[in-house]
């Protein structure tokens, strides 16, 4: 059998879902995905075993001054913890102040940016490749900077294979073009594609979303 491990970006495929629910509202009844049997039963091959499936994502800042932000806190721990309940590997950054300037004016505003969970995410890979706890690897994320660990994965492990998985809305052009050609470049594989039907086979009972 053909170990598999999927990399899953979770702030990615929460706005790919987010952008899919804007444009056709009742597209899915519910965003929150039970990834393990989403994978597990729809992205995978006969011959395929699911090794591990591991969620990158970071915990957004606090302000309980702001119920909004609050309710948003809390959504995102409640689903932190249901993927670790059904086996998934959550992987959790934070946010840091950072000052950005403004390329047109110069006006500099403070802000905060998710760290680390990039990072995470590419040494992750390799580290799985090397010491072979894989076989190949599902990439779901349209950011195409995980391009150079996929260079890296093809020098020093050249008999992994990494496929893209692309999630709703499902777009010919745009981030996601460009992993997916790598991916096919480098190792010959085929794109991966969740669909809404999958989606909506895939997700936690309605009753226990909070």
């Amino acid at each position: 059998m053909t170990r598999v491990i999927a990399f899953v970006d979770g702030f990615n495929l929460y706005h790919g879902l987010s952008s899919q629910l804007e444009s056709d509202p009742n597209s899915l009844p519910h965003n929150k995905v039970d990834l393990w049997r989403l994978i597990e039963n729809h992205l995978l091959h006969d011959y395929e075993t699911l090794q591990g499936v591991r969620w990158y994502s970071a915990i957004p800042p606090l302000n309980w001054r702001d119920p909004d932000q609050a309710a948003i806190v809390s959504r995102h721990t409640w689903y932190r913890e249901q993927l670790n309940d059904t086996g998934v590997s959550t992987r959790v950054s934070s946010f840091r102040k950072t000052t950005r300037k403004c390329k047109h004016c110069g006006k500099k505003t403070k802000t905060q940016e998710e760290k680390e969970s990039d990072t995470r995410f590419s040494l992750e890979i390799l580290e799985d490749a090397l010491y072979d706890r894989m076989d190949r690897a599902l990439l779901v994320t349209s950011d195409s900077d995980f391009i150079p660990a996929l260079y890296s994965l093809k020098r020093y492990a050249e008999k992994r294979l990494v496929d893209a998985v692309v999630c709703p809305p499902i777009k010919r052009e745009g981030a996601g073009k460009e992993i997916q050609n790598c991916s096919r470049k480098l190792f010959s594989t085929k794109t991966r594609y969740m669909r809404i039907k999958h989606l909506h086979n895939s997700l936690f009972a309605l009753d226990n979303c909070e």
